[in-house]
């Protein structure tokens, strides 16, 4: 795929060929008569955590605002496990429960055409931290989450300090969830909400790896830096 955003043929066909989806490369999909649609396809690998973020929406149905919905169809299924609705920018994230090639059809509501620009994104890959060793991420896309591991040992306190604290959610400032995770769990056992900088102390009963996901608060995007001391 060519670093430009790739557009869409609008050829005759009701259903576009189908165009493969990059994490972090966005595509510009155009729908020029009603009726006609799109098929993207992405690869996932289970319980990995995915966005997708619509940016520069221009949908109309002749006397008022278009829309569309992404429907999103696990490997080999032709039943959709989930979608999505869009009136206007935004973004749709969710987990996929299996590994292999997923499709994504957009299909306008009604009569509407115009364009978009999708962006499909991975979560931001997981950082070991090491106690005094700052960690800079920065989360580029709307519903995208990071990672984290650190090593405990029962009955230890480490505190985790966040500086150069910038979100946004584009009208206003943006805010993110810490949430901390026992070694081999899949529910939190602790979390903390961030809208500055700051610090969270965690006391941790269990030795092991544990593991922290930084999530952000609706549409939030920015850059921070994580250090456990």
């Amino acid at each position: 795929m060519a670093s430009p955003p790739a557009q869409a043929s609008t050829g005759q066909a009701a259903t576009l060929a189908s165009i493969p989806l990059t994490s972090g490369k966005p595509v510009k999909a155009v729908i020029s008569r009603p009726g006609q649609r799109i098929t993207y396809t992405f690869a996932a690998t289970a319980h990995k955590h995915v966005t997708f973020q619509v940016t520069k929406f221009n949908f109309s149905d002749g006397s008022s605002s278009g829309s569309f919905t992404l429907y999103f169809y696990k490997p080999g299924s032709t039943s959709p496990y989930a979608s999505h609705d869009f009136f206007d920018n935004g973004y749709y994230d969710f987990t996929p429960p299996l590994t292999g090639t997923w499709k994504v059809k957009l299909v306008p509501d009604g009569a509407s055409v115009g364009s978009m620009t999708l962006t499909f994104a991975n979560d931001v890959a997981t950082n070991a931290l090491s106690r005094g060793t700052p960690v800079s991420t920065t989360i580029k896309f709307q519903g995208q989450h990071a990672g984290y591991t650190f090593t405990a040992t029962a009955g230890a306190t480490r505190a985790f300090d966040v500086t150069n604290f910038n979100f946004t959610d584009g009208s206003s400032s943006g805010s993110f969830t810490l949430y901390f995770y026992k070694p081999g769990s899949t529910s939190s056992y602790t979390s903390h909400d961030f809208f500055d900088n700051g610090s969270f102390d965690v006391t941790t009963p269990l030795s092991g790896t544990w593991s922290i996901q930084l999530v952000p608060d609706g549409a939030s995007v920015g850059s921070m830096t994580l250090t456990m001391t």
